[in-house]
């Protein structure tokens, strides 16, 4: 039966060092890759698709489905342009528009920090 050497231990503290430093350079180096890299390219209904939940007193509770109204899309991809200020929606009651804001409100809070305004008319008719 063949013997086979065995490798010594390294007792040299600055080899050891020298590794040891090599190692975490390496490990901050990634986390700051990740942690400082531009966020990646994102319409607000890919960002709701992926972040935003409805209560459960909503009609379907839980994540937030873009096909149950596939025509709020082009609203929200509208949101995210830079050439589009403005963004006026005339429709019918009850079809999303609440949830078209609040999904443009909390891309803006997650992935573009800053200051907000929402206006919205509560009624045609104040008291």
């Amino acid at each position: 039966m063949a013997q086979t050497k065995k490798q010594p231990i390294s007792t040299d503290l600055e080899d050891v060092l020298v590794g040891w430093q090599g190692r975490l350079a390496d490990a901050f180096g990634e986390v700051a890759r990740r942690r400082f890299a531009p966020p990646s390219r994102q319409t607000v209904d890919e960002w709701a698709r992926e972040h935003r939940y409805l209560p459960e007193t909503a009609a379907e509770p839980g994540r937030w489905n873009p096909h149950r109204a596939p025509y709020q899309a082009g609203i929200m991809q509208a949101f995210t342009l830079p050439a589009v200020r403005t963004i006026t929606i005339q429709s019918a009651s009850q079809v999303g528009k609440s949830t078209i804001m609040t999904n443009c409100l909390g891309y803006v809070i997650d992935r573009a920090p800053a200051a907000s305004l929402w206006l919205a008319q509560l009624s045609a008719n104040p008291l």
